[in-house]
């Protein structure tokens, strides 16, 4: 892979990310407060099914880009794996906005609520602005434009708080936090 695709590698990171603070729509019942148990739990069971989620896109997009036989096939390949991410970034941020943690995670939980949030805006603009690329090598900068990178590392940041208050309470789990 050339240096001008590594974008690649923190966007599958980015997904595996957002698994572990919550992709998949989480209905509960009632309006009660979670225990810091069931909170990590739900957490747990929610990366496991994004996990599976992002290895399929990420297997769906490998086949694209090793299929594009030219730039505006590598650009049709990125274009298909943001469209295919979108609605787990919009999964993520309705799930964790339905969650109702217990005191203890709330700060970490809003920061990956709003992290959640920032990145879902940043991917439509990504989406957006491929439209506009005639290059692969215009990729990077537009990442760097639209803020791609510092909002993966404020989820990153968040996924790491809600891991080490997992760790502090005894609670087994990981959340697959990169960074």
């Amino acid at each position: 892979m050339t240096a001008r695709f590594a974008p690649l590698a923190l966007i599958i990171t980015l997904l595996v990310t957002l698994g572990a603070v919550g992709l998949v729509v989480v209905q509960l019942t009632g309006d009660s407060t979670l225990t810091i148990e069931e909170y990590f739990q739900r957490l747990q069971a929610l990366n496991d099914v994004a996990d599976e989620r992002s290895e399929e896109l990420e297997n769906a997009f490998n086949a694209d880009f090793l299929a594009a036989g030219s730039e505006e096939g590598v650009l049709q390949a990125f274009e298909n794996f943001f469209t295919d991410s979108l609605p787990i970034f919009e999964d993520f941020v309705e799930g964790m906005e339905d969650l109702n943690p217990p005191a203890a995670v709330e700060d970490a939980h809003n920061e990956s609520v709003e992290g959640g949030a920032e990145l879902l805006a940043v991917v439509r603009s990504v989406l957006d602005g491929l439209d506009d690329l005639e290059s692969t090598a215009s990729l990077e900068d537009l990442f760097e434009e639209e803020g791609f990178f510092a909002a993966g590392d404020r989820l990153d940041t968040a996924c790491f708080a809600l891991q080490d208050i997992a760790d502090e309470n005894e609670i087994d789990g990981d959340l697959d936090c990169e960074g």
